[in-house]
C-alpha cells in the first residue's frame, strides 16, 4: 500500500466510525489534501483490488471497509481457516479418486472450523 492509499484508507476508516456511513468522494478529497475527485477514484479503485474497501459504483456513500461488513473476519484468522483448510486437503482427502467425494469430504470443513449457520 502506498503512503497516499494509507492516508486515503485511514482517513475513510475513521470517517465510517464517527458517522457510521461512508464519506463522499469529495470528503475524502478534502480529507487528505487531494486536489480532483479523480484522484480519489484511482485512489478508492486501488484499495477495492487490494481487498479493504468495497465500493458500489454509480451510488452515492458506498465505500464500505471490510471490517464493517457483517461476517467479517480478520485477515489473520482468515490465513489460519486457509491454512487448517489446506491442511485438511492434504491429510485425509488427497487421493480421493472423484470430484464428488472429494466434495462430499469438504461438505464437513464448517464444522471443523467451528462454524455454525
Amino acid at each position: 500500500m502506498t503512503p497516499q492509499q494509507r492516508k486515503a484508507y485511514d482517513f475513510i476508516v475513521a470517517f465510517y466510525e464517527k458517522h457510521d456511513y461512508s464519506p463522499s468522494f469529495t470528503e475524502i478529497a478534502d480529507g487528505t489534501g487531494l486536489m480532483s475527485k479523480s484522484s480519489v477514484h484511482r485512489l478508492v479503485g486501488a484499495l477495492q483490488d487490494q481487498g479493504l474497501i468495497v465500493h458500489t459504483h454509480g451510488r452515492a456513500r458506498s465505500i464500505t471497509p471490510v471490517q464493517f461488513l457483517p461476517g467479517h473476519i480478520s485477515a489473520e484468522r482468515a490465513k489460519e481457516i486457509a491454512d487448517y483448510i489446506n491442511d485438511v486437503l492434504r491429510e485425509h482427502y488427497i487421493g480421493m479418486r472423484d470430484e464428488q467425494s472429494a466434495l462430499m469430504a469438504m461438505r464437513s470443513v464448517p464444522e471443523m472450523l467451528g462454524v455454525r449457520e
